[in-house]
């Protein structure tokens, strides 16, 4: 940071020196990380003229799912509701895989923004990553007002929502940065760093990696950030948890979070 005051500094100099015959004035802008320096005229048209920014970024992870494919084709406004036994799963989109026997889950947001990711194998969920994910139970049976399931409700009824999920090929299992169920736990240190935590339960390592995002309201809390990882690129918060038996990974949360 002290280099970007340096260079601020001495380029407002620069153009105070050369003011000569027409004054011009400079403004300093922010724009998500980016500090930008504008060089306007009379007239008030403006010049970009330093882009400085040495904050180190990450890209988040995804799945090569798009987002046609994850349009609600239903004709009834559904919210992508779909039930088993007496719960219902919303806004959440489900894709599965018979030769993996592997199971997709996207949450969305507005504008297919994908809130949650969960990847698992259909036949060893942990039961710490059914009870994240937030399915639901109708209050009445004359209107759409639901609560939230308990974890023996979610339990019992899981595996219905695997069994009807959408059919989709192999490719779409595998994330951008590489990642797949089966991995070693050495490869997501290799991509992420050590985990900010690990917990194990029952023979299961969960571990966990939390990236603030590029995207912030404070001007004072970015440049001062208490961190020495990279921040998540266009992101408001990124976390991954990966879940571990024998050193192989088994199930995967992506979160990407909204402002």
């Amino acid at each position: 940071m002290k280099t970007q005051i340096l260079t601020l500094i001495l380029t407002v100099g620069f153009f105070s020196c050369n003011s000569g015959k027409t004054q011009k004035t400079l403004t300093i802008e922010k724009k998500k990380s980016d500090i930008i320096l504008f060089k306007s005229n009379k007239t008030g048209n403006k010049t970009a003229v330093l882009i400085s920014d040495t904050i180190k970024k990450m890209e988040v992870d995804d799945y090569p799912v798009t987002n046609d494919m994850l349009a609600d084709k239903s004709s009834n406004n559904s919210s992508y509701k779909k039930k088993s036994g007496e719960i219902f799963s919303l806004d959440k989109v489900w894709f599965s895989n018979d030769t993996l026997n592997q199971t997709l889950v996207f949450e969305l947001y507005t504008d297919y923004h994908r809130l949650y990711i969960y990847h698992l194998y259909n036949n060893d969920i942990p039961n710490d990553l059914i009870n994240h994910m937030e399915l639901d139970v109708s209050k009445s049976k004359f209107d759409n007002i639901f609560d939230s399931a308990t974890f023996k409700q979610k339990r019992a009824y899981f595996s219905g929502f695997v069994n009807t999920a959408i059919k989709i090929n192999q490719r779409y299992f595998k994330t951008r940065k590489g990642f797949r169920l089966g991995d070693k736990k050495e490869k997501a240190i290799r991509v992420y760093g050590n985990p900010d935590k690990c917990l194990t339960v029952n023979n299961i390592e969960k571990c966990e990696w939390k990236f603030e995002g590029d995207y912030i309201e404070s001007e004072e809390i970015h440049p001062k950030a208490k961190t020495k990882r990279p921040f998540a690129k266009d992101s408001f918060g990124y976390s991954v948890m990966m879940y571990f038996r024998n050193n192989n990974l088994i199930a995967m949360i992506i979160r990407n979070d909204i402002p």
